[in-house]
């Protein structure tokens, strides 16, 4: 069933969440994050919130859609096709973050439908601290992937030329316990990440990794390389969910510049795992250097 096109642009109650340290250090170490602004309270400064812990403050916010019976989602064939976040401002233990949903848009593709969700999201202080757009692949009645010719989790990932010199590359590979203890840090506990079982009956031929967990590696690479660890000077960054992502496998991430100029770097990166397949495509940053 379509998506019901009439209830773009609806807004949804806002939702309010309380960042403590504990929940901070709990994400970052689901995807392999190490670095001690997020970690170390008794560093200059304190301990500030990765901008990826966007996907946990905003998760109940984001959620309203997904339950909205009005809009006729299938939640069993859905599965993230992208995500675009926009730091505004720290987000640091102490915090009391509040978030409002919209439904944004939805865009036809020939193996399902497009959605996107928009949070934005303001501390105590009615500071914004982010803007993220969620995107959401509802798939058709095609396979998923994971086995004979099955269609990508947001359609298949688009051949491109490197839009410039290549910058660098950086690896990760996926623990087989990282979509369990990811599910545990980010709330994000669909079946299809956890249950082995239910993957398959959604199409997979196993448990896959959550689309934002990808995403973070990706996230990492470039803060440590383009920012020396210090996300303060992250302004953007935006990824497509091309082909899913199965535990143990190995994630290699190559980036490009696009643009160089004073305070502003641009990046284009994808990620590709150990057979050369395109798993995450459109990677797009732009930093403050």
């Amino acid at each position: 069933m379509a998506l019901n096109r009439a209830k773009i642009g609806t807004e949804y109650d806002p939702a309010t969440y309380t960042v403590t340290a504990e929940a901070i250090a709990k994400f970052v170490k689901a995807y392999n994050e190490n670095n001690p602004r997020y970690l170390d309270a008794a560093r200059p400064g304190g301990i500030v919130a990765d901008p990826m812990f966007g996907m946990v403050y905003t998760w109940d916010a984001a959620l309203k859609p997904m339950f909205d019976g009005d809009l006729s989602i299938n939640l069993m064939r859905l599965v993230r096709g992208g995500i675009e976040i926009q730091p505004k401002a720290a987000v640091r233990p102490g915090d009391v973050v509040t978030t409002r949903a919209k439904f944004a848009g939805v865009e036809e593709k020939s193996s399902g439908e497009l959605m996107t969700v928009e949070t934005r999201s303001v501390n105590q202080r009615g500071e914004e601290v982010s803007v993220i757009l969620n995107h959401h692949f509802i798939r058709g009645d095609k396979k998923a992937d994971g086995g004979a010719g099955g269609k990508a989790e947001a359609g298949k990932a688009e051949e491109w030329k490197a839009p410039g010199p290549e910058l660098w590359r950086a690896t990760m590979t996926v623990g087989q316990n990282q979509s369990v203890e990811y599910a545990d840090a980010s709330f994000d506990t669909n079946p299809i990440h956890t249950d082995d079982n239910v993957a398959r009956m959604a199409g997979f031929k196993g448990i896959i990794l959550q689309g934002s967990c990808t995403m973070a590696f990706a996230a990492t690479h470039v803060v440590d390389r383009m920012l020396d660890g210090d996300a303060a000077g992250l302004r953007r960054i935006g990824v497509r969910f091309a082909k899913p992502v199965f535990l143990g496998e190995t994630l290699t991430t190559t980036a490009w510049q696009v643009e160089k100029g004073p305070g502003k770097t641009v990046i284009a990166f994808e990620m590709k795992n150990q057979d050369g397949v395109v798993v995450l495509s459109q990677g797009v940053a732009e930093v403050a250097r």
